[in-house]
């Protein structure tokens, strides 16, 4: 009965955390398109425009409130928001009411339009800023590297991009590209997020530093560029299996494995690679536990190959603490992660476009974004939380600024274009790049919606 109970109250934990999880996430994706139409509902009471509704989410009211000439509400799809001004509807007619959208200057338009991607982009640097305003810890692996003989991408084998470069077992990886490297992140940020364009390493190999030139490969379904490196693992045990081959035949949390059938065992990628190409059927293991070699008998099986005798191992972390910025020091560094989020998605779209990227499995729309932030969220690090949504928020401000119809980044193209030749746009024509604009919207919003079902619940 205990056993039940506790099985029960852990499922029941459990689902609770998962159900906070999703709803903080829609809370905060709902908070970014309040930040966006806020924008747009600014700069249009600014510019003297009637706002006829201001909705967080869209279809049916759900609940909400008149004040003045505006509907303030709430809406059933939360997932979404608008802010309706008078005359910007071009269907529903244009009276040229001074206070309507269309009757404003070009550079009136053309500001109301544009201060909702610019809302989203000045709250992502603000997050980030007082995120750096503090003193930040976590955990991470060194910048000593193992190197895969084989790196298995876009349904190819090859032969590793390290390894042809040169890179070796224990190397450290001090310089990319003119940046300095200390961990793991660093070898991440500058080589898994910098594409698939060649690497200028420098290497500390034993005390002698080379500098190598890498070419990763692009893996076209997640944008990461890989050259087939991982943290360098000492096989050190951390955990055994209940009843595996390793726990039924004496080895021990915290052994380190010396000698694998008589060759030393440099790093837990050298015991795999030996482990899989072994023919005996019978291990000898010497295994160092508190400074003593042991010898082990391990018979093995295809299986106990497989699941690595039911041993598992992982690279010793390092703590890295970053100094809390003062204030104009953060406010430089919230602006420059925000500018590389934009740079790193503008290079993203182009490699898309190229054909160099998988459509279906690297964009996302709201399904998978809610799935990955209800992820952070049920970390219970409020930092990576709010870190990921002042990501989301550049993110929505740069993409809202692309010129497709019927987003924001078209009008300021229509606005511009009116600003420089003094010449106002064909209303017709407006009407049919909304009509076009609302057509691909649904269309595209379908789209996605099944993609991120597909890719998140058929796991393809």
């Amino acid at each position: 009965m205990m056993g039940k109970k506790y099985i029960f109250n852990s499922q029941y934990v459990l689902g609770v955390t998962m159900v906070l999880a999703i709803l903080f996430s829609i809370i905060g994706l709902g908070f970014l398109v309040f930040i966006h139409e806020l924008g747009h509902f600014v700069l249009a009471k600014a510019n003297g425009i009637k706002v006829e509704v201001f909705s967080l989410g869209y279809g049916k009211k759900l609940i909400g409130f008149k004040r003045g000439d505006t509907w303030y509400q709430i809406s059933y799809f939360p997932l979404g928001g608008y802010c309706k001004m008078a005359g910007e509807d071009l269907k529903e007619g244009v009276t040229g009411a001074p206070d309507e959208f269309n009757s404003k200057s070009p550079l009136q338009k053309l500001s109301v339009v544009f201060a909702g991607p610019f809302f989203n982009y000045i709250f992502g640097i603000l997050i980030f800023a007082i995120i750096f305003m503090f003193p930040q810890t976590h955990e991470t692996f060194s910048n000593k590297i193992d190197v895969l003989p084989k790196l298995i991408v876009n349904q190819k084998t090859n032969i590793s991009p390290a390894m042809q470069a040169g890179l070796q077992r224990g190397d450290l990886i001090v310089n990319i590209d003119g940046h300095s490297v200390t961990s793991w992140d660093d070898i991440r940020n500058y080589i898994v997020k910098g594409f698939d364009t060649p690497k200028s390493l420098v290497i500390d190999r034993n005390g002698k530093i080379t500098n190598i030139t890498v070419n990763p490969i692009l893996d076209k379904d997640t944008g990461m560029a890989l050259i087939g490196i991982t943290p360098f693992t000492v096989p050190t045990i951390r955990k055994i299996e209940p009843d595996s081959v390793a726990d039924n035949y004496g080895l021990k949390i915290n052994d380190t494995i010396a000698l694998f059938n008589g060759e030393p065992v440099a790093s837990v990628n050298d015991l795999m690679d030996k482990l899989e190409h072994t023919k005996y059927k019978v291990l000898t293991l010497l295994v160092r536990r508190d400074n003593i070699l042991i010898k082990k008998q391990v018979p093995i099986t295809t299986s106990d190959k497989e699941n690595l005798l039911g041993i598992s191992f992982s690279p010793d972390s390092i703590s890295i603490t970053n100094a809390g910025h003062s204030f104009f020091k953060a406010w430089g560094a919230g602006f420059q992660k925000a500018n590389s989020v934009i740079v790193q998605s503008a290079k993203g779209l182009g490699l898309l476009f190229k054909g160099k990227l998988n459509a279906r499995k690297s964009m996302g729309g709201p399904v998978k974004i809610l799935y990955f932030a209800s992820k952070i969220a049920e970390t219970g690090s409020f930092v990576a939380f709010i870190s990921f949504m002042a990501l989301l928020s550049v993110l929505l401000g740069f993409f809202n600024l692309l010129p497709i119809p019927p987003i924001d980044g078209s009008f300021v193209l229509v606005y511009l274009y009116e600003l420089i030749t003094r010449r106002k746009a064909n209303l017709k024509v407006m009407e049919i790049i909304q009509g076009v604009g609302f057509f691909l919207l649904i269309a595209l919003s379908v789209l996605i919606l099944f993609n991120d079902v597909i890719s998140l619940f058929g796991k393809l």
